[in-house]
């Protein structure tokens, strides 16, 4: 510890000692530093300069040197006069900067030469021969080595080589540079001094004053003012002190101005909260309306004898004011969702006249309710597919349809479709002949909690949430929603959204092409399937337990009920079921913890979860809990039909493969006995064609399906008829490929017709 303590004592004393440098000082360093850093480099790129010159001049001097030697030497080797070479030697040795000369035949012969002082280039180590005393020479780093060829008549007689040597260059470039530098730095001692003192005097005694100024006006004396003498940065600098000081004086002055300010934005949020507050009495409203009726309704429901009339009304308002009221919880909870960012939107590729149509159906009822015609107008050519939300779309639609027909006592509704190819976008126009907007009031209509005129509210009902969130939701869908309206002249909303890449997508033209829409199919009537299961439910609401049993009924399933999740564990441990149904919050032991035991326990029964939080990531929870499926409460019953019968086994229905037996026979009863004498031969007729298939006889295998083409039809099999049609005309063109497939299928279609004579006859 004390080892640590004097470490922390050393290292922490020179920062409590250290001294503070002056500004002038730290000026004059930065000076220092710059100069020598340019000047010194200045120096360098001088002295490179220089020794790049006078190396030039050395290289240029040898050249001239050896070629006019190399050129008076023909005549002496030819003529073998080794006396006037040597000569030739003698005179190049005069200069002192060539260390070597020689002349070397093409047979590496040498003529003559001559050596100067090469010993400190060689190590004093000298070889045998000049050559390789010369060749050794060369490596040195201060030599240049130059040769010249010597011709006659193009014929190569001899090469002179001469070595020069860069120590006098370097040397001299050495003292230039050492010059250069003892040069710069004294001018750098005289300029600095002289920047410091004029730096001294011009700048770090204003700030001084400046600084004894400012230490006057921390100390409270507001009349302080500086002096300002100078027109440079430092006189800026006194004069911002003379206004901090004149803004100190008329602070109270701000402060007044201030408290304005925080009165004014005060009215503004006791409008926003009046706003709010209307927003809430009238949501109050809305929401009560319908709870009173749900309620009142109800209490008419428990009298038993209530007459069949009573009964039925009281139930269809439960429903519908039921209805309302889930609608307007949806909508706050889904402008909560937009403004906390956390709403996503599905893109599925669908039919946009398809959904118009669909939605026409929908709202026509309504607007007849009021005695308005609805219509909608397709504006060609439209894309046959895009690609968007459907459900937030249907959303947006209902609420603009919904307003459009509320606010319009007589007239229409009309909707104009049609797709701007430019932008990409499909716009849907809902144009009516209601009351209309003024100009302020459409400022307003898309502001949340905010309605046109607070009188509608009374007149019309309504949250003021509609427009607002419809317009959160169009954005959200890659477009918008503008209105276009007048007092008395109606108005029109205009929706536009995006549509995605639809260039692989076909047009539509016409209204003829609509048809292949199948856009208003006929409903289908009669019961739905039963279902076949067991089914445990937990939940610990007592009302809750009576409606899911009585939905459960009615759909043929088993039902066992367990009042929270412990009693659901056990019994789950006991029995065998084919469905959970689990409430998530529930005493003793809640939904998520079950299930998780449940799982741990590794039984794998699918569990479906039911809760009011319909929040993704409370739906997620459940799911990474252990659970199968979800659904919200309250449930729609519909949903939770289909969600049932994709756990559980459904109860055959009428078999789908002959549906015109019973009008044949209905019409000739003899024909009964045809076409049991038929189906008496199927077994052998699917054995045959199996045979001929496998073997791949394909000619007996064509023949039979020909006939099975024709008889299918005939007899009342139009399944049957169309897939032995479809195989043989493969067949006939050779197509051989995914055939087994088709085949698959018409041996199911031979094995059902076979299960459901074996069942008639049976009955009989």
């Amino acid at each position: 510890m004390f080892k640590m303590f004097k470490m922390f004592k050393i290292k922490s004393l020179p920062i409590l000692k250290r001294k503070r440098i002056s500004l002038g000082c730290n000026f004059v360093l930065l000076v220092i530093g710059i100069l020598s850093v340019t000047m010194s480099t200045a120096a360098y790129i001088n002295y490179q300069s220089e020794h790049k010159a006078l190396l030039s001049q050395l290289k240029n001097k040898g050249e001239l040197l050896g070629t006019f030697v190399a050129d008076v030497s023909k005549d002496a080797i030819l003529g073998y006069d080794f006396v006037l070479l040597d000569q030739y030697m003698e005179d190049i040795a005069d200069e002192s900067e060539i260390v070597y000369s020689i002349i070397i035949t093409p047979d590496h012969t040498a003529l003559t030469s001559y050596l100067n002082d090469v010993e400190k280039y060689t190590n004093n180590i000298l070889p045998d021969n000049h050559i390789d005393i010369i060749k050794k020479v060369n490596l040195h780093a201060d030599i240049i080595a130059q040769k010249f060829p010597i011709f006659v008549d193009d014929k190569l007689i001899a090469t002179l080589a001469i070595g020069l040597t860069k120590e006098k260059i370097n040397e001299l470039s050495w003292i230039a540079l050492r010059d250069q530098l003892l040069q710069n730095g004294l001018i750098i001692f005289i300029l600095s001094f002289s920047i410091a003192i004029v730096f001294r005097n011009n700048a770090v005694k204003p700030i001084l004053e400046l600084i004894n100024s400012a230490n006057e006006i921390a100390n409270g004396k507001l009349d302080q003012r500086v002096i300002a003498t100078r027109t440079d940065e430092l006189a800026r600098l006194a004069e911002s002190f003379n206004s901090m000081t004149h803004a100190i004086q008329s602070s109270n002055i701000e402060k007044d101005k201030t408290l304005l300010q925080l009165r004014e934005t005060n009215k503004k949020l006791e409008k926003v909260t009046q706003a709010k507050s209307e927003f809430l009495a009238n949501m109050s409203h809305e929401i009560r309306t319908p709870l009173t009726a749900i309620l009142g309704y109800a209490e008419t429901l428990k009298y038993e004898n209530a007459p069949p009339m009573i009964t039925e009304e009281a139930i269809k308002a439960i429903l519908e004011n039921g209805q309302h009221l889930q609608h307007i919880i949806s909508e706050i909870l889904d402008l909560t969702k937009i403004e906390a960012n956390k709403l996503e939107i599905e893109n599925f590729i669908i039919s946009p006249v398809k959904l118009a149509n669909e939605f026409e159906s929908l709202i026509s009822l309504y607007a007849r309710s009021k005695h308005l015609d609805f219509r909608i107008v397709f504006n060609f050519p439209l894309p046959e597919k895009i690609e968007t939300d459907p459900v937030r779309l249907k959303q947006i639609l209902l609420n603009l349809c919904n307003n459009a027909i509320k606010f319009t006592q007589s007239g229409s509704v009309t909707m104009y479709i049609e797709y701007l190819d430019d932008a990409q976008l499909l716009q849907i126009k809902i144009k009516d002949t209601g009351i209309g907007l003024t100009l302020e009031q459409q400022q307003k209509i898309f502001q949340p909690f905010v309605q046109a005129d607070t009188s509608t509210t009374r007149q019309f009902g309504g949250t003021g949430l509609g427009l607002s969130l419809s317009q959160k939701l169009a954005i959200k869908l890659g477009g918008d929603i503008t209105v276009h309206s007048a007092p008395g002249d109606g108005s029109t909303f205009t929706l536009t959204i995006a549509t995605g890449d639809v260039a692989s997508q076909s047009l539509v033209y016409d209204a003829a092409q609509l048809n292949s829409y199948n856009i208003n199919p006929a409903r289908k009537t009669g019961k739905s399937p039963l279902l076949k299961g067991k089914i445990l439910l937990a939940e610990d609401t007592i009302d809750n337990q009576r409606l899911f049993s009585l939905q459960i009924n009615r759909l043929g399933a088993d039902l066992e009920i367990a009042n929270n999740g412990a009693e659901a564990l056990e019994l789950i441990q006991q029995q065998e079921f084919d469905l959970v149904l689990m409430d998530m919050q529930m005493p003793v032991m809640g939904g998520i913890e079950a299930v998780k035991k449940i799982r741990r326990l590794g039984i794998t029964t699918p569990i479906v979860a039911l809760t009011a939080n319909a929040i993704k990531e409370y739906r997620d929870t459940c799911i990474k809990s252990g659970c199968t499926d979800y659904l919200s409460k309250p449930v729609d019953w519909n949903l939770f039909r289909s969600t049932l019968a994709a756990y559980l086994t459904a109860e055959p229905e009428q078999d789908p493969v002959n549906p015109l037996y019973s009008k044949l026979v209905e019409e000739d009863p003899d024909f009964e006995e045809i076409i049991s004498g038929f189906l008496e031969k199927i077994p052998d007729t699917k054995k045959d064609i199996q045979q001929y298939f496998n073997n791949k006889q394909w000619g007996l295998c064509q023949a039979k399906l020909h006939e099975l083409k024709g008889l299918g039809g005939a007899m009342g099999y139009p399944d049957l008829g169309l897939a032995a049609k479809n195989i043989e005309s493969r067949i006939k063109s050779n197509k051989f490929k995914n055939l087994d497939e088709q085949m698959g299928h018409l041996y199911d279609i031979f094995d059902r017709m076979i299960a459901s004579h074996k069942s008639v006859k049976h009955a009989s």
